[in-house]
């Protein structure tokens, strides 16, 4: 779902107050273990929504969020979106 490095995430939802960073390195070994994606789990545990969890990724990385179902954004917006580093 989020090819984002498990520490970035873990920084991102530690700063908001919305995990601990206990249970977060517990969630991740549970990913691990089940093979899932870490931001699945986080979502279905109830800890964060998904709009907002991408939410908050996009402002971690100084990005706008993105939803396809807004509408087509402009060119030049994808393109600042694409080449944004992680």
């Amino acid at each position: 779902m989020i090819n984002l490095p498990p520490e970035k995430l873990k920084d991102i939802l530690v700063k908001q107050g919305l995990i601990d960073p206990a249970l977060f390195d517990n969630l991740q070994i549970e990913s691990q273990r089940k093979r899932q994606d870490l931001a699945d789990i986080l979502i279905s545990q109830g800890l964060v929504n998904k709009d907002y969890l991408y939410l908050l990724i996009a402002r971690a990385l100084g990005v706008e969020r993105v939803n396809p179902s807004a509408g087509k954004p402009t060119a030049d917006f994808k393109w600042r979106w694409i080449t944004q580093p992680i």
